[in-house]
């Protein structure tokens, strides 16, 4: 998974703490990018694009929070809901 942050370098100490408590104890860093490894896969960070600086996600941008709710992309694209509990608020 790729994580694109507004400030690598501060986001950094607090990832590399977080990450090995996760499950995610080894480290890759090459500058422009930070990878946390395991076994099970791994877990990215990166400078975001200048032009998107401040953005978050938000209560409009559903399909992030599908993808966290147990969603894919491909299932998005084909109309599937993820593996979650369904909601009472129309989609």
């Amino acid at each position: 998974m790729f994580l694109a942050v507004n400030d690598l370098a501060r986001s950094r100490p607090f990832y590399a703490a977080l990450m090995p408590r996760l499950g995610y104890p080894g480290v890759w860093d090459a500058g422009g990018v930070i990878g946390f490894l395991s076994p099970g896969g791994s877990f990215w960070l990166k400078q975001a694009d200048p032009r998107y600086a401040g953005e978050t996600l938000g209560r409009g941008r559903q399909w992030p929070r599908g993808l966290a709710g147990g969603g894919t992309a491909a299932g998005r694209e084909r109309g599937e809901r993820g593996s979650r509990p369904p909601t009472l608020t129309p989609q």
